[in-house]
């Protein structure tokens, strides 16, 4: 994978090239799409970091932003609602920098190739056995058996309550998506 993506036009640059546009060059390779997941996830994951580090704003649709008297309509509105104004849009930037932690946790997990492992414990004593068939010829295919010191086990509720808060914080880049700009 190639990409080169050229600033954005400034007004300095529209004036002087009214016409001009953004410069991109992308070349995706074919193992590119091999695990997309974390080809995407080692580009995403710097530039959430970026936003959260830089960012200038959040997007309006914060629950906390329609606690705000302007969100209702202003004639009847009283003035003790404006007093909570600011307490809604401080909780408002609170709730998107926490959603950008959020984010940016569950793809630094998908970059970790070793996420797995915390929930194997034990030691493994496996053997592959050849499976033979009524004549006791091979038939191709290995049986896996457990020797006598395998104590491995694998904790199964651990790692769902992990990859369920994984997907929580791809879905809020999913629904947050048009909001992602500085």
């Amino acid at each position: 994978m190639k990409i080169f993506i050229g600033r954005y036009p400034s007004d300095s640059v529209l004036k002087r090239n009214p016409d001009a546009e953004q410069v991109k060059r992308i070349r995706i390779d074919r193992w590119d799409t091999w695990n997309m997941a974390e080809t995407l996830a080692d580009i995403i994951l710097p530039m959430l970091c970026q936003l959260r580090d830089t960012k200038h704003g959040s997007p309006g649709d914060i629950p906390a932003f329609s606690e705000d008297s302007n969100h209702h309509w202003p004639q009847l509105c009283f003035d003790f609602y404006k007093a909570d104004d600011r307490l809604a849009w401080e909780l408002g930037h609170k709730q998107f920098e926490d959603i950008l932690d959020k984010m940016i946790w569950s793809f630094e997990q998908v970059i970790n190739e070793d996420r797995d492992s915390q929930f194997h414990s034990g030691t493994r004593d496996i053997k592959w056995v050849p499976v033979l068939n009524s004549q006791g010829a091979p038939t191709g295919n290995s049986q896996l058996v457990r020797g006598p010191n395998d104590t491995a086990k694998f904790d199964t509720d651990a790692y769902k309550k992990y990859y369920e808060k994984i997907q929580e914080g791809l879905d809020l880049f999913g629904k947050y998506y048009m909001g992602l700009w500085d």
